[in-house]
């Protein structure tokens, strides 16, 4: 079990075990309010024998209805009716076992009075308990910020703040050295939030050559002008260039000769992707296979392509062009010295478009703070934690042919629990001062992301933060008539057959 899952046991032990300690004050205080404080012996003995039961029934529903996520700072009003809910169908397990056991002398039940009392005092020591620990949570950040800009804690929060686990151990730097220095190394996408972390951390790690391929002219001038304060500047080559212009990346690829490239340029956006099935194949697909091509034509050594949580059995166009890019590069393994790989992980927590900017921005403007669903989820990481594992599992790839990688990314995380522990941060009560708005699943979007596909099985690397499996490779002559039918439907602008092939390609070559 990774560090991040003993934390969430031990979390969720400890809360488990405070509940059970207050549902057990509760039945006694119940009883003893029943009887006016002078327990009859028969019901002292009963309360004995029954005492374990009801908390396990208790305890399971909570665990049921979603009450017990072992972190009780999370709580906030919209968890009471699921509270609610919870006790009252242990409170209708209890009546249902008196009807069963009536007639018995004597009774085998605790009286109705007992479940309704016990009910209602349950709700309130739970509910309390919670309301209790934000307060102590509130006061604590009050305090520290000595009463002033009470959204200073937001403004600075850091991943132990809003995902409520430790940051992932990085390589250290001599693993880094010993993976980048000396070596050639190429980031696409390099103005984006990854492709600038995975540079400064190459950089920093002593690449004998960083070269830096974006098509943003802005995005390329900013991560420019930052390396070149670095006393390892000269290194940097920055080339304004999109990776669909092969003539162009042909060129760039033999003028530097890269040992090692991290593809991170792609469309990531789903809502965006739906509406532009087009523009993903051309650029997460055509373009993507195109540049890892020309690469093998080139001698690069190891091709990683970034990609997402999303591509495992895809809802949304965006996911279902990176499966595609995947099996595609994946297929390319042992036609050439190249070794071709993936990366995989999920939100990139402050990343552009990612819901913990639009949820800052929200609450800093007082609200409301827009979630799709209660219930969705996913899985973060920080693009520091996201860019240091990538750059280990680039050099993992060479004993692992044919495999791509996932990172340890802990517990996936309740986006409604996430935006009330963020509306907390800046000073504020969930549902009070700042209401949450459910607008809807968007379209491609699923409620909860996987990380592994059907029949990939994860595989432990030699370090804990990163598990490999294997993608088995499908024909090339179906992936040839894939690209071949892709470009095709992309070039007639065919929105419908892209997603018929999109979605339906690896089912039909697999059966």
């Amino acid at each position: 079990m990774t560090n991040f899952g003993k934390g969430k046991v031990a979390s969720w032990i400890l809360a488990a075990s405070a509940d059970a300690v207050l549902l057990a004050f509760s039945l006694l205080a119940a009883y003893a309010l029943r009887f006016n404080f002078a327990i009859p012996a028969h019901h002292v003995a009963l309360l004995r024998l029954t005492l374990p039961f009801t908390l396990a029934t208790e305890l399971a529903l909570l665990g049921a209805f979603g009450c017990q996520r072992g972190l009780w700072r999370l709580f906030s009003v919209n968890d009471i009716p699921r509270l609610v809910a919870a006790l009252s169908a242990s409170a209708a397990v209890s009546l249902l076992c008196r009807v069963a056991l009536a007639g018995f002398e004597p009774p085998f039940y605790a009286p109705a009075s007992v479940s309704l009392m016990n009910l209602a005092l349950s709700v309130c020591a739970l509910a309390g308990a919670r309301w209790l620990r934000l307060l102590q949570d509130e006061t604590g950040r009050a305090m520290r910020t000595g009463g002033n800009d009470p959204t200073a804690p937001l403004r600075n929060a850091s991943i132990a703040d809003i995902l409520k686990r430790g940051a992932v151990s990085p390589p250290s730097a001599a693993e880094q050295r010993r993976i980048i220095a000396g070596r050639s190394v190429m980031v696409t996408g390099a103005g984006g939030s990854i492709g600038c972390e995975l540079a400064r951390q190459a950089l920093a790690a002593g690449a004998r050559r960083l070269v830096l391929v974006e098509r943003g002219e802005l995005a390329l001038f900013e991560i420019g002008r930052e390396l070149a304060a670095s006393p390892l500047a000269g290194a940097v080559a920055c080339h304004l260039a999109d990776v669909a212009d092969g003539r162009r990346m042909a060129r760039i690829i033999g003028r530097e000769r890269p040992d090692v490239v991290f593809h991170a340029a792609a469309y990531k956006h789903v809502p965006m992707m739906e509406e532009n099935e087009v523009e993903a194949v051309r650029n997460n697909i055509m373009a993507s296979v195109a540049f890892a091509r020309t690469c093998a034509e080139n001698g690069v050594g190891t091709f990683v392509l970034l990609s997402t949580d999303k591509a495992v059995e895809p809802s949304s166009v965006m996911g279902a062009s990176k499966r595609i890019c995947e099996l595609a590069l994946m297929s390319m393994n042992g036609r050439t010295r190249t070794r071709f790989t993936a990366v995989r992980f999920g939100n990139v927590l402050g990343s552009s478009g990612s819901v913990v900017p639009v949820f800052k921005e929200q609450i800093l403007r007082g609200g409301p703070v827009t979630v799709t669903h209660p219930d969705m989820e996913r899985y973060f990481m920080t693009t520091q934690e996201a860019a240091s594992l990538t750059l280990v599992a680039s050099a993992l790839a060479a004993d692992r042919p044919g495999h791509a990688f996932v990172l340890d990314m802990g517990a996936p995380v309740r986006i409604t629990a996430l935006a009330e522990d963020m509306i907390r941060l800046a000073g504020k009560i969930p549902g009070l001062d700042i209401g949450i708005v459910f607008t809807g699943a968007r379209p491609g979007e699923k409620m909860r992301e996987k990380l592994t596909a059907a029949g990939e099985r994860l595989e432990p690397t030699g370090n804990g933060q990163i598990s490999s499996f294997r993608i088995e490779p499908l024909p090339q002559a179906a992936v040839d008539s894939l690209l071949t039918a892709l470009a095709g439907a992309a070039d007639a602008f065919d929105a419908a057959a892209i997603r018929s092939l999109l979605f339906n390609f690896e089912k039909g070559v697999r059966q």
